[in-house]
């Protein structure tokens, strides 16, 4: 079962970032089948897991869940609903008045929402079982790796195509299966932090016998580079892919993710001595690949951001936020709601507001939006507690922890976390990083008591 449901969340990417209905609605139905399938088959051994670490995020999620239900489905007087169909209604157009602007595609969003929990929730369930945890690392850090080579192929053949759809893609940014190459950045991002675990350790490993003596170096070559080679090809590929793509956020967030992760081990004291010294290497050959193939980005970065019209977006948003904090204009309705805002001064098409924190208070208002990052925000914590309490294993907690600060950085100027892939990828690392989060008490507890399935 574990099997089949991590090879669904990562072919998730194949079809365009599956940001076509019919590619996530394939996605949605698969998921929500095995996660029933889950709760069957392991309703017993399922039954003892320690839910505490997430039983507050889920009563979150499922407040936030009803009051976009809500907004869908509720009619009342004109106070509550959209003040659009009052200006229907006196132009002499009937229709049903609601507390959302645009109901359908609130109902999908919701249906996008609820089956991202559902890859949390199984998620967690799943990697109680560390045979599980070692695999999903490398299958994410491998399907990483197959995205990346595929894109690098479109990119240096100049291939305006995605598999077989032919779309004038833009040929001068890698994208793979994306059709933003922003989004693929920060997939990118997510499947390069899977490689992490793996590396401190053979780092520490190979670091055992020190660098000073020459049999110390020679053991720390043998162990780092021989043995781990196809790791470090592996980084390399994806972290090439990831400045071909030119996403200056998405280079940002991974940068912070990564910072992240090696101040959190290091404050907790989890890393020392020669691995630090190790890590501070592993930087500098970061700087140099960066150097070698991040002309690209930092073009980019030259570009004078304050001519960026999305500026003017953000400004729009927000005093429509100001205008209607509480409510909302319904989940899903952005590309709509934003007509009514927009003025001469914006010259594009936006369908997203291009920062998702201002589009979720468009569509949901602050409370609402409050309580969805609130449960994030817990979950994150849960995680940070892990690298604290555990000795072993710790390293995921760390990986869940950083996961968390690229996607939150990028979501500033970006919408890859609305793109189901990204989601997808993102929910599956955090929930086998909460699932790892617990006292080692309760982990060997759970070890004993609830092993999950582990094949079809």
């Amino acid at each position: 079962m574990a099997s089949v449901f991590l090879v669904l969340i990562l072919l998730s990417p194949l079809p365009f970032g599956s940001n076509r209905a019919w590619a996530f609605d394939s996605m949605a139905v698969g998921i929500a089948f095995l996660s029933l399938l889950l709760l069957i088959s392991g309703r017993e051994k399922y039954r003892r897991l320690s839910l505490n670490l997430i039983r507050l995020p889920i009563i979150l999620f499922v407040i936030v869940a009803a009051w976009c239900g809500a907004q869908i489905s509720l009619t009342g007087p004109d106070s509550l609903t959209h003040p659009f169909y009052s200006l229907m209604h006196e132009a002499g157009i009937e229709a049903d008045a609601h507390l959302s602007l645009w109901s359908d595609a609130g109902l999908s969003s919701l249906m996008r929402l609820c089956s991202y929990a559902l890859v949390f929730v199984a998620s967690f369930m799943l990697h109680q079982s560390q045979t599980v945890l070692h695999r999903s690392a490398r299958w994410i850090l491998n399907a990483g790796f197959a995205y990346s080579l595929y894109g690098m192929v479109l990119y240096f053949n100049q291939n305006d195509s995605i598999l077989w759809f032919a779309g004038h893609y833009d040929t001068g940014r890698l994208h793979s299966t994306f059709i933003n190459p922003n989004n693929f950045a920060t997939f990118a991002g997510l499947s390069l932090l899977l490689a992490l675990p793996g590396l401190l350790d053979a780092i520490r490993e190979a670091s055992r016998y020190g660098l000073s003596s020459n049999f110390g170096r020679h053991y720390f070559y043998d162990k780092l580079v021989i043995s781990h080679w196809p790791t470090l090809i592996k980084m390399a590929v994806i972290g090439t892919a990831l400045l071909l793509s030119q996403s200056r956020g998405g280079f940002l967030a991974t940068a912070a993710a990564f910072l992240v992760f090696f101040l959190a081990l290091q404050l907790t004291g989890k890393i020392r001595g020669n691995t630090s010294i190790l890590l501070a290497l592993l930087a500098v050959l970061l700087y140099l690949l960066f150097d070698e193939s991040g002309d690209a980005v930092s073009a980019r970065f030259n570009e004078d951001l304050l001519k960026n019209e999305r500026l003017l977006v953000y400004d729009l948003v927000h005093q429509a936020n100001q205008q209607n904090p509480w409510l909302g204009h319904g989940l899903g309705s952005f590309e709509k709601a934003f007509r009514l805002y927009r003025d001469e001064n914006i010259l594009g098409y936006y369908d997203k507001a291009h920062n998702s924190y201002l589009e979720l208070i468009f569509e949901i208002g602050y409370p609402a939006a409050l309580l969805l990052c609130a449960a994030v925000a817990v979950l994150l914590a849960q995680c940070l507690q892990g690298i604290r309490v555990r000795r072993q294993q710790f390293l995921y907690p760390a990986v869940g922890l950083s996961a968390g600060v690229l996607v939150a950085v990028h979501a500033i100027v970006d919408f890859s976390l609305q793109i189901p892939a990204v989601a997808y990828t993102f929910c599956l690392i955090l929930g086998l990083a909460v699932a790892q989060s617990k006292s080692a008490k309760g982990a060997r507890l759970n070890r004993r008591e609830s092993s999950p399935p582990d094949s079809p």
